[in-house]
């Protein structure tokens, strides 16, 4: 869990639920809420789709009312052992972008099941309710975007067989960020600071090459 996330009474006895159906079921989250109540935009986790009909593939019961995801955020998440003892710990030189997504996305692909779990609730307890945005980003956390451009170029990588079809979506990723950054109403000296923290981060992530550990 995070450090401002409050479980509410039966959060982690749904979570447990969950987990208990099968070895195979890897990760399970919770329903993540605001303070207000209303859904947290930075914490939903990534559903599983079916491409063919686009709709969300529900797998639920009466115990969990999971629904099947392939990520999810590290704000309340509980982990099967077997699963952790397998594909190993998350990478610690993360630090403080992706390392949830690089993780859940980890044990997903060694074909764990992952479930979110509403009736599972947390509260997040954030200033603001917010989904954090390279063109609304407050300028004081742009350099939290070298490490966003970095290691999510890093899990590209990683899932990416052919060198040069990389160097192009590395490059396309890029373009994006500047267009995004591009689209930001505040002075260019802010928008340089953006700039300059993916720049750095796409092209340290070329040489990003960290260790995943494992439980002995």
């Amino acid at each position: 869990m995070d450090d401002d996330t409050i479980p509410t009474k039966n959060a982690l006895e749904e979570l447990t639920k969950g987990l208990s159906l099968s070895d195979r079921i890897g990760f399970v989250c919770s329903k993540v809420i605001w303070t207000d109540g209303s859904l947290h935009k930075m914490n939903g986790p990534n559903l599983v789709v079916n491409h063919t009909t686009k709709k969300t593939i529900l797998k639920s019961n009466m115990q969990t009312s999971g629904m099947a995801c392939e990520s999810c955020s590290f704000v309340s998440v509980l982990f099967n052992s077997k699963a952790v003892r397998e594909v190993g710990l998350p990478i610690k030189e993360f630090f403080i972008w992706a390392d949830d997504l690089e993780y859940t996305s980890r044990i997903h692909l060694h074909r764990y099941d992952g479930f979110y779990i509403e009736r599972s609730v947390v509260v997040h307890k954030t200033a603001v309710n917010y989904g954090p945005k390279i063109q609304t980003a407050p300028v004081e956390t742009a350099w939290k975007f070298y490490y966003h451009a970095r290691n999510m170029s890093y899990i590209n990588r990683s899932r990416k067989k052919n060198t040069l079809i990389y160097y192009i979506s590395l490059l396309n990723r890029y373009r994006i960020y500047l267009h995004r950054i591009n689209k930001r109403t505040d002075s260019k000296e802010n928008k340089k600071k953006f700039k300059d923290a993916v720049k750095r981060g796409c092209k340290d992530a070329i040489s990003f090459k960290p260790s995943i550990e494992y439980l002995p």
